[in-house]
């Protein structure tokens, strides 16, 4: 068995060392967290067909139902993922993303990838996103989440996971989609999301730790985006 596939088919006791759905207090706070991430990047229908890649324990697409919208469905490689899922009620389908979107006769109007290019050689990243933006509407959205190679700390992020592959920075990442078609490309930052008093004052810190590495990249003379969270998002669009 190569190590792809002995990795994924445990993945939830492996990587995420719990095969056990969150808690409704922590289900609440994960649906705030993505609501600051993702402003103003979904679809105001909602009855705009989603597919949300690499869905996990399936956090994102609960996110999702829980704000209207109808048509959502997930996709993971992993059996204990994909069986958690389904234990949420949610339509979700294990399998190679890759080949779902290859057999795929749908267009989407948002395709989510959080925390899953990254898992893909350099060859496969090229394919997904040629991929992905055939797969979308003409102004269509994919959305992804990945470590960020500019970050001082994304090591602990990149090197914790076996199936980690290939590591963007935001420039790389956009130069790609680019390359692909993409156009109105957006970068934001993955740090802690001002939803309650304490994660607010978190926010404030690291604030001030963003100024300081702009400030040393400065000094060098270096050219970055001003990104140092350990994971970062993109959005991208499929011109009209």
């Amino acid at each position: 068995m190569d190590y792809r596939s002995f990795w994924n088919n445990r993945y939830a006791t492996l990587q995420n060392e719990s095969a056990s759905l969150p808690d409704e207090d922590q289900a609440e706070r994960w649906n705030a967290v993505y609501a600051w991430y993702l402003r103003r990047w979904l679809p105001e229908d909602t009855q705009a067909p989603i597919l949300e890649l690499g869905c996990g324990q399936g956090s994102f697409l609960e996110f999702l139902k829980s704000r209207g919208y109808a048509q959502v469905r997930g996709i993971d490689s992993s059996r204990e993922q994909a069986a958690l899922c389904e234990k949420r009620g949610l339509a979700v389908t294990q399998g190679d993303a890759l080949d779902f979107l290859r057999n795929n006769d749908h267009k989407f109007a948002a395709i989510v990838a959080l925390d899953f290019i990254e898992h893909l050689t350099r060859d496969e990243a090229l394919m997904f996103l040629e991929l992905a933006f055939g797969a979308l509407e003409p102004g269509g959205r994919l959305i992804l989440q990945t470590p960020n190679g500019e970050s001082p700390w994304v090591g602990s992020v990149f090197y914790g996971d076996l199936t980690h592959e290939t590591c963007y920075t935001p420039h790389l990442l956009k130069k790609l989609l680019l390359s692909q078609g993409f156009r109105g490309i957006q970068l934001r930052p993955c740090g802690p999301p001002p939803v309650d008093m304490q994660s607010s004052i978190r926010k404030l810190i690291w604030d001030g730790i963003t100024l300081v590495c702009r400030g040393l990249n400065l000094i060098e003379g270096a050219v970055t985006s001003g990104i140092y969270t350990r994971v970062f998002m993109v959005s991208a669009q499929v011109p009209e």
